[in-house]
């Protein structure tokens, strides 16, 4: 009895020392751990997994008397602002992001309105800190003229964003190629290529028709960006006849005629949208051929050989196949004009005709008339006045200023006011002749700051040199000798 006694009180013993157990629950939250990639791609939405622990690491949703964490992002949508336990399954729970801008922004977490700390990779921090990048090239906007210049060059700047209208700038990421396609240009780019979010680009179309400038995803085949453009029409204003300065009855002799538009620019494609033209000459005789198709123009200029049948002093007037008549501008070579012997004594003319961007000049040499030394020894005087006339387009031509002088030379520099960079005034010479003896020479050049230099050099000393700007980008310069008794 004794035994059974002692037997029952060790195994009541037992039975009640077993059951002595306590449930430890975790404290309330004071950390979020996160697995975290700090850079983060705008139009893309991510899951953020975050884990809530006690200060001891234990997983816990013990939010206290709060009963629910609440968050604050800057720059980033999130699904959910406020997270109570019922969201957590020991302490995990799930936010949804998704960045729009490019920047740098953060999440906050708050429980009980005291911050709540971020750990990640047992780094404490008081906030979710990450950086947005642009995606790839969605969309891109075409910034060009409507309207395009048939022959001439044509900018065409493009500008590259992502879907949420970032600058596409970040490329480290993107792994993209994009097709460019324009009338007969075509280009394929990588997109890490690209300085920044701007592609520069020149063509030169010749079409005279309506063209689209179009940008493909290489990859997709989406078209991402179209504009289309239009030709700018072209009237013709005149046409420039360059002419050789003699040549022979029955001899071969080029003609070069150039198209040029109403605003003083070559016709490029005047083979596509000008007419046949007629050459007449000014004589008696027979200029052959004088039919030049407008396919001859190549550029909007046609070079063809011709033969005059008649000795003869003679301009060619071009009519186009319809008989309408167009102004014609005689452009003369550097060789002296053979002619006969006239009565009145005419002055120098140098015309300057304007082709853009260039400037090309003409000097049309005054009559020539056989004089002997004797009738030379009975004149009083040598003068001639040498006329230039420079386009209207260059700029005004406002005065003339002495640079320097001597016996035999004078130079004078022309300032322009208003004037245009894209007009080149190329470099000229040529001879002075008085009574068909050469006496000394001109050039006029362009400097560095866009002015004109004109330099007068004669032969002999005692030639009296007097520049005069008459108006209308005119300069006259009179070159006089007096003779001695």
């Amino acid at each position: 009895m004794v035994i059974f006694r002692i037997v029952f009180m060790i195994v009541l013993s037992i039975f009640t020392f077993s059951h002595a157990q306590i449930k430890v629950k975790p404290a309330e939250v004071s950390y979020l751990e996160v697995e975290f990639n700090n850079t983060l791609v705008a139009g893309e939405e991510y899951t953020l997994k975050l884990k809530a622990t006690d200060k001891f690491g234990n997983p816990s949703d013990n939010l206290g008397t709060a009963g629910n964490i609440r968050f604050m992002a800057s720059g980033v949508n999130i699904d959910k602002t406020v997270i109570s336990s019922k969201d957590m399954i020991d302490g995990v729970f799930y936010l949804k992001l998704y960045p729009s801008k490019v920047g740098d922004y953060s999440i906050q977490a708050f429980l009980n309105d005291k911050p709540l700390m971020f750990k990640i990779k047992d780094e404490i921090q008081n906030s979710l800190k990450f950086k947005v990048i642009n995606s790839k090239v969605d969309n891109a906007v075409i910034s060009s003229s409507d309207y395009f210049l048939p022959g001439y060059d044509y900018s065409i700047k493009l500008f590259f964003y992502d879907k949420e209208g970032n600058p596409v700038i970040q490329k480290e990421n993107l792994n993209q190629t994009l097709i460019i396609t324009a009338e007969n240009f075509y280009r394929e780019i990588n997109v890490k290529d690209i300085n920044g979010y701007q592609y520069d680009l020149t063509i030169k179309p010749y079409t005279v028709a309506d063209f689209s400038i179009t940008v493909v995803d290489g990859a997709t085949q989406r078209r991402i960006a179209v504009k289309t453009v239009k030709p700018e029409i072209q009237n013709v204003g005149r046409f420039e006849v360059e002419l050789p300065s003699e040549t022979q009855a029955g001899e071969p002799f080029k003609v070069k005629i150039r198209a040029v538009d109403t605003n003083g620019r070559v016709i490029k494609v005047y083979d596509k949208v000008g007419k046949d033209v007629k050459l007449t000459p000014s004589g008696t005789g027979q200029l052959i051929p004088n039919i030049v198709n407008r396919e001859q123009f190549k550029d909007g200029i046609a070079e063809i050989d011709v033969v005059y049948t008649k000795s003869e002093v003679i301009n060619i007037q071009v009519i186009t196949v319809d008989n309408k008549e167009v102004k014609t501008v005689h452009i003369q070579t550097s060789h002296e004009v053979k002619q006969p012997a006239k009565e009145d004594q005419k002055p120098q003319t140098m015309e300057k005709v304007q082709e853009k961007p260039q400037v090309k000049e003409k000097l049309q040499e005054e009559p020539k008339k056989e004089v002997k030394r004797e009738e030379i020894s009975q004149q009083k005087s040598l003068k001639t006045t040498v006329k230039l006339r420079f386009p209207m387009e260059i700029g005004y031509l406002s005065k003339l200023i002495q640079v320097s002088k001597d016996s035999t030379s004078l130079t004078v520099k022309g300032v322009f006011e208003n004037r245009n960079p894209d007009y080149e005034i190329k470099k000229f010479e040529n001879d002075i002749s008085i009574n068909n003896q050469k006496v000394g020479k001109i050039s006029f050049y362009e400097d560095q700051d866009k002015n004109l230099l004109i330099v007068v050099k004669m032969n002999e000393e005692d030639f009296k040199i007097t520049p005069e700007l008459t108006g209308k980008n005119q300069i006259n310069i009179k070159v006089e000798k007096f003779l001695k008794k």
